[in-house]
């Protein structure tokens, strides 16, 4: 199954992005929406390509303060928590 078939646009709340981070083949960004802090959530992508796209338009909202709807997967990831597979800017 394709990341982008096992997740969902997270309705009703939009992300600010927080901090990222690559690394040891995983990439991460910490973010925050209309609730408070979300925290640290692993970006999830079939390819390279489209992880790198993923962390490009993170690191790009970070820098600019743009606010970001946000696709996830349910919890079941690393320690249980959602994935993130997509990102735009709204």
């Amino acid at each position: 199954m394709s990341a982008w078939d096992d997740s969902h646009w997270v309705q009703g709340y939009t992300a600010v992005i927080n901090n990222v981070f690559t690394g040891g083949g995983s990439s991460w960004v910490d973010f925050s929406h209309e609730l408070g802090r979300v925290g640290w959530r692993r970006i999830w992508a079939d390819t390279d390509a489209e992880r790198s796209n993923i962390l490009a338009v993170a690191t790009a909202a970070m820098g600019t303060g743009k606010r970001l709807q946000y696709r996830a997967t349910n919890a079941g990831g690393p320690n249980n928590l959602a994935q993130i597979t997509a990102l735009q800017t709204v």
